[in-house]
């Protein structure tokens, strides 16, 4: 089998005969140590080393009828766990010995504890026969599994799921176990499926996967019977070791020829990601059916790995049971307690012996007739019963009903919650459910919170507002966000006018509604355009000049009915796009090619002043099919090619109709803004790698354009940039191509990233134009003054790759990306052949230019985030987004001051950072006012934050 392994991966990897041979010795014993777990296809009982594998049987309860008593003994008299418990246990123990004993030999603390540990066990056992209760449910659910002998999926039980199981689920089930996605049999669709993660990571947006590509080839072949294909599949699976990472996975998947169908074609290897797998706790979502072989059962799953679970097919059972901080308080104070009570004892044995020596002293007076009423010649004698007794008569400083008292409360407060309408969810009908009752106060030690900007106060609906290229800007100019409705003010990005020779820009500082911009239509001649090398002019097409704005009453009186000061981003209240459909006669109804469908146009707020002309005007650009402008509408066609083709979006099927479905909604917004202006994105087919683009320029009846991917390079928070390597057909290519296309590398992320990534203009006469200091920094400007307007910018690249050197070049890549060591190495952030080769594509990119898109907050955010703050709960907001897009997002959820005039910058250097300490954070005192100041922390202000842990960063800022 190992040797199998080796050689489909040598020939899938596209290495010679002798480089096999060299690296055979050296590269056996790391392959095993990546890929420890083989799995046969077959079942269970096909399994190498079956015993191993785990069920499928997960429980989160505690106790049994064997280990209660013993757990509860042991947790409930443990001193590091309830010090009282085990002190009133040693003063029973002390009562009942007759030396010391204040009680006649009695322990009547026994019966108070006993009555204290019991009440304290009925809780306990009563928390866990709800755990058990859910557990019974989740171990029951129904699955279908591929039974051998009858050739057909069979009902079963989770709990009897075994690796090497082949399971059919359907939509809006749940995932029984860690699966490999096969297929889903037929339909558009037989390559992916969209997964809910939201049990495991909290997110709401669908997943997708995508099934191994040996497997869906054959499950999607025309006439195939999906369950006698699956029972033909024979093959091995080597994958990584159970573990608890559920954004990582490694393997190769060994498929050997069908023997039915008479294949001689060698054996299929390929390697598996965690974007095969279906994970336990997941949801299928928008997909009929899938199926999938089992990986990993029981504790062995992600899920339950990640729970810490330990042994015996339980998530909890060996773990420590959950307490609050307030159990350790009282630990430390009664044990300061019993530290004082014994000081006291010391301290009365020792003035009783003086007392006792004092009066035997006087005048020979013997002590069994001076104190015959304490019935014991030898009290005085004995240092230690002395102690014994005095601590006994002192020992209810602690009261035994302790624990009682706080269970109560414990109980008292989870039935409250329990019934609290403020805290119930009319949506899923469900009420709040305390699980362990003694973590209730914790809610109540709450002192920070970090919440994640996008998603979280944001409502992660994206739409797109404005764009530029080259130095030109489209649509409307946004106003800067003003979180109170107050007007004045400037911004700190404003560009400067055309006839400071750097393109004209209209002033986003005013917070007044937008204005119509009446621009001159003169037109322009021929251009330049770098991005196809086709000269017409000495410049690029500058911006139109900056004329003088008057008030649109109709969007005025909009936004001040929309608008509620200090609750949402007021300027993403734009109007409706009346002007294609007619509206109120304001704008010339627009061509049938441009626009958007319904369910698509939610994802568009772009408009055009009133009077825009020229290349000033997208729409009159793109319809100017004249000879002169046709190097600048190339270069606009080419920036939305790129929006419509590079992202990672796909059509599902929601009710009976066809919607764009994303992880990201950035990417439903760029590819709705391409449909928007003339290219439609159709289809995906992610079995022959291929993207349909209707150039609806054509009719809307036209054949869409075939584009076929080469290679995605996707999104990662380390490289802030997603690339696609593309082929576009002849009819869609700016210039001159043989009938097989050109192929082009498309790139957009941060111009953080994507900047520095540019190729030098004195590389070629397009880069000298595409990327000249003016362009660049225009764009920078520019990026700057969305950012103050609450805009999430985004920057376009790309650069036209010959097919030499992309022939070349794939060979390599794809040895490198069926290497699970490179893999590893990727992952662990080490230096690997992936990302250098990622990164001779991603090179001399030719800058296209930028995009705005708004995002507008959820409802209720601002007054929640009030009321956390008068409650002295501290808000830290991360996000990625641009300092000025932070800060006017801070300022709508009043995290910020009303007036940032008093934003305190944190000036850190590098070594102050590493680490982090109280020391290194500045006291921040109140701005004028009385405001509150502010500590901004961003890696432009603070060198190196990127490399310290943000739980040190809150650390140190909550000590300071």
């Amino acid at each position: 089998l190992n040797a199998g392994f080796e050689v489909g991966v040598r020939r899938a990897a596209g290495l010679r005969r002798g480089d096999m041979e060299r690296q055979r010795s050296m590269e056996g014993s790391t392959l095993d140590q990546l890929l420890p777990k083989t799995i046969v296809l077959g079942g269970l009982a096909s399994q190498l080393d079956a015993a191993r594998h785990s069920h499928n049987v997960v429980y989160t309860h505690r106790y049994t009828l064997l280990n209660f008593f013993p757990l509860q003994i042991y947790e409930q008299l443990n001193p590091f766990k309830k010090f009282a418990n085990f002190y009133f246990l040693v003063v029973g123990c002390l009562q009942a010995v007759p030396q010391i004993s204040v009680t006649g030999g009695l322990p009547v603390t026994l019966g108070p504890l006993l009555f204290v540990l019991g009440v304290d066990a009925l809780t306990k056992l009563y928390e866990d026969w709800q755990r058990r209760r859910s557990d019974a449910l989740t171990n029951s659910e129904a699955t279908r599994v591929l039974d051998a002998s009858t050739g057909a999926f069979e009902p079963h039980r989770w709990d009897e799921v075994r690796v090497g199981d082949v399971v059919c689920v359907r939509n809006r089930e749940i995932f029984p176990a860690d699966m490999l996605f096969l297929g889903t049999g037929s339909g558009s669709s037989a390559s992916h499926c969209w997964v809910s993660t939201k049990s495991l990571d909290g997110e709401t947006d669908s997943k997708l996967r995508e099934a191994a590509k040996a497997t869906f080839a054959r499950l999607s072949a025309a006439g195939c019977d999906a369950c006698a294909t699956l029972l033909r599949l024979r093959g091995a699976l080597r994958c990584e070791a159970p573990n608890g990472n559920c954004n990582d996975f490694a393997g190769m998947l060994h498929l050997e020829p069908d023997s039915e169908r008479g294949s001689s074609a060698p054996a299929d290897v390929s390697a598996v990601t965690e974007g095969n797998m279906l994970l336990r706790g997941c949801q299928l979502r928008n997909t009929e059916q899938i199926f999938g072989l089992v990986v990993s059962t029981g504790v062995d799953t992600k899920a339950m790995s990640a729970g810490g679970a330990r042994g015996g097919g339980s998530a909890l059972s060996s773990s420590a049971e959950k307490v609050g901080a307030m159990t350790g308080r009282m630990n430390r104070d009664i044990l300061g307690i019993c530290a004082m009570l014994a000081a006291l004892s010391v301290l009365g044995a020792v003035l009783h012996a003086l007392w006792c020596g004092r009066q035997a002293r006087r005048d020979g007076e013997a002590i069994d007739g001076g104190f015959w009423y304490l019935g014991a010649a030898d009290l005085c004698e004995n240092p230690a019963e002395l102690m014994g007794s005095y601590f006994l008569l002192s020992y209810t400083f602690i009261p035994v009903s302790l624990y009682v008292s706080i269970n109560l409360v414990y109980t008292a407060t989870a039935f409250f919650m329990a019934q609290d309408l403020a805290m119930y969810d009319p949506t899923l009908d469900q009420p709040a459910e305390v699980r362990t009752m003694s973590l209730c106060d914790e809610l109540g030690r709450i002192s920070h919170v970090l919440s994640d900007k996008t998603g979280t106060l944001t409502s992660n609906h994206m739409r797109l507002r404005r764009l530029t290229v080259g130095e030109v800007l489209f649509g409307e100019p946004v106003e800067r966000l003003d979180p109170l409705g107050a007007s004045g003010g400037s911004s700190a990005h404003s560009l400067p006018s055309a006839g400071d020779g750097e393109g004209g820009y209209a002033s986003e500082s005013d917070v007044a509604p937008p204005r119509a911009l009446r621009m001159a239509s003169a037109s322009h001649g021929a251009h330049y355009s770098p991005l196809v090398g086709a000269e017409g002019g000495a410049h690029v097409a500058p911006h139109a000049d900056r004329q003088e704005r008057q008030p649109h009453p109709k969007k005025n009186e909009k936004m001040n009915e929309k608008s509620l000061p200090g609750t949402q981003l007021q300027p993403l209240q734009g109007t409706s796009l009346s002007h294609l459909g007619g509206g109120d006669g304001r704008f010339p109804p627009l061509p049938a090619h441009f626009g958007c469908r319904p369910q698509t146009a939610e994802h568009v707020c772009y408009e055009e002043a009133e009077g825009v002309r020229g290349v000033s005007s997208l729409y009159a650009s793109l319809d100017d099919l004249r000879e002169a402008n046709a190097a600048w509408r190339n270069e606009l066609v080419l920036l939305l090619l790129h929006l419509a083709v590079n992202h990672s979006v796909l059509y599902e099927a929601l009710g009976g109709a066809e919607e764009l479905s994303a992880s990201s909604p950035d990417e439903l917004a760029l590819v709705s803004a391409a449909e928007h202006f003339g290219f439609d994105f159709t289809q995906r087919d992610l079995s022959e790698g291929v993207l349909l683009v209707r150039e609806k320029r054509l009719g809307l009846a036209s054949p869409p354009q075939r584009v076929q991917v080469l290679a995605v390079f996707p999104y990662t928070s380390n490289g802030k940039r997603m690339t696609t390597l593309v082929r576009l057909p002849h009819t869609l290519c700016p210039s001159r191509s043989n009938g097989k296309g050109c192929v082009f590398a498309f790139t957009k992320g941060a111009d953080s990233v994507l900047l520095e990534r540019l190729a030098r203009p004195s590389l070629s006469a397009a880069a000298a134009a595409a990327n000249s200091p003016k362009r660049v920094a225009t764009l920078k400007c520019t990026l700057g003054a969305w950012a103050d307007a609450a805009l999430r910018t985004l920057v376009f690249g790309c650069r036209q790759v010959s097919d030499s050197e992309y022939e070349a070049w794939q060979v390599r890549y794809a040895a490198a990306i069926s290497d699970p060591r490179e893999r590893a190495s990727q992952k662990a952030g080490r230096e690997n052949a992936i990302d250098m080769l990622q990164g001779e594509i991603e090179k001399d990119l030719l800058l296209q230019g930028g995009s705005a898109v708004e995002d507008e907050l959820q409802v209720g955010v601002p007054e929640t985030l009030r009321d956390l703050s008068r409650a002295g709960v501290k808000v830290w907001m991360l996000t990625g987004d641009k300092v000025g897009t932070a800060k006017n997002i801070a300022a709508a959820c009043h995290l910020l001051p009303a007036s940032t005039a008093h934003t305190s910058t944190a000036d850190l250097d590098t070594d102050a950072v590493r680490p982090l300490d109280a020391e290194a954070v500045p006291q921040l005192g109140e701005g004028a006012g009385g405001e509150r100041g502010v500590l901004e922390l961003t890696t432009e202000t603070v060198p190196g934050l990127e490399d310290v842990p943000a739980a040190d960063i809150a650390a140190a800022t909550a000590a300071a």
